[in-house]
């Protein structure tokens, strides 16, 4: 299991969190982009909007969308197989201190 860490920028303070989280998700595509080129990525999430607008590819949150959209774009570019599992927040390592 990889983990990275960042904070968001000015621009994402009055975006919805289920936006932060898609654009996170891609944030940290990109930034492995390199080292997943022709590869599976499983990626745990525990937001719900989130995955199902990945599963059912969209949703109503125009902001999920925009960031799912280049998502599928950069696993297209590097032949990435990207996989969304849900996971309750309690259970996912990333939200722990």
């Amino acid at each position: 299991m990889v983990s990275a860490g960042d904070y968001f920028g000015r621009d994402m303070d009055e975006t919805d969190i289920a936006t932060k989280e898609a654009h996170a998700l891609l944030c940290a595509l990109q930034a492995f982009s390199p080292h997943l080129t022709n590869a599976r990525v499983d990626a745990m999430v525990d937001n719900q909007v989130l995955y199902h607008a990945w599963l059912c590819e969209g949703c109503k949150n125009q902001g999920v969308n925009k960031a799912l959209k280049s998502s599928f774009d950069l696993t297209l570019r590097h032949n990435i197989a990207l996989s969304l599992q849900w996971v309750p927040s309690a259970l996912n390592p990333a939200d722990q201190p």
